[in-house]
């Protein structure tokens, strides 16, 4: 059973993140998913709505509907039987020809991490998928140029690269990510600072229900009785609409039997 997280997803911050916020916000994720990994443990379904802000706003990793074990940091299997997952943040080799052999390991949630940077980032889609009838080609940004575009570091935007390289020999994985140029201000006692959660990405949030000041909505109900009209129900609905918390999913699951996906050329990085 997860804590509770009352500070929404990561979906309702994109495109509003400063700098700062999305660098304590990577790093935490990132510790996460090694710990994860370390324990042989795939998530296969990292994205902005499963990456939670608990009350400390502390990033949390969630959802593990698609998670899987691999005893061997490698998973075998077909196409068909292959995990499902979101479209716009599977890396290329889990969207393969149907019934072929499939082999990935743990360097699918570290595209996935660069996809969900990504997005936070630019508000774009890092992956698009163009329908060609009885097989789907999968479109990859120009990483550089929308990076850029949306004001980013030079330093994150060769984070995300090394993250989404099509090439699974190449991407970046596992603790040789803490040694991204990124990352250069955590060297030496950094990292143990942030496993022991000393800074908070995002603010402190308190549960709406448990910590709101209910008088407003109190004077109105008595005002409401008090009136044969009831007068006041417009003013009690307000109060109560202002004091609810949504979250919404912007992105969904999706099994994918039988669909055939072609990787367009990669973008080279330098």
């Amino acid at each position: 059973m997860q804590d509770l997280c009352p500070g929404g997803s990561l979906v309702s911050h994109v495109k509003k993140m400063t700098d700062k916020e999305m660098f304590l916000a990577v790093a935490e994720i990132l510790l996460g998913l090694l710990s994860l990994h370390e324990q042989g443990i795939i998530h296969h379904d990292i994205k902005p709505e499963n990456i939670l802000i608990d009350s400390q706003g502390h990033c949390a990793i969630a959802d593990f509907g698609m998670a899987k074990i691999a005893d061997n940091q490698e998973l075998q299997m077909t196409a068909r039987s292959a995990p499902g997952g979101t479209l716009e943040y599977s890396a290329p080799e889990i969207l393969t020809s149907c019934g072929c052999m499939v082999y990935w390991d743990h360097g699918v949630d570290y595209w996935a991490l660069g996809a969900t940077i990504f997005r936070l980032q630019t508000g774009k889609n890092f992956s698009d998928y163009r329908d060609l009838g009885w097989k789907k080609e999968l479109l990859s940004p120009d990483v550089e140029k929308s990076m850029v575009a949306s004001r980013a570091p030079t330093t994150l935007t060769e984070f995300v690269q090394k993250l989404t390289y099509f090439d699974k020999t190449r991407r970046w994985k596992g603790p040789r990510v803490k040694e991204a140029t990124y990352f250069d201000v955590l060297s030496g006692p950094g990292w143990h600072e942030m496993q022991s959660k000393q800074y908070a990405p995002l603010r402190a949030v308190q549960p709406v229900a448990l910590q709101s000041d209910r008088s407003s909505m109190i004077r109105a109900r008595v005002r409401a009785e008090e009136s044969e009209q009831g007068a006041a129900l417009p003013e009690l609905i307000e109060a109560l609409r202002a004091e609810q918390v949504q979250m919404r999913e912007q992105a969904y699951d999706v099994f994918m039997p039988g669909i055939h996906f072609q990787p367009r050329e990669e973008y080279v990085y330098p």
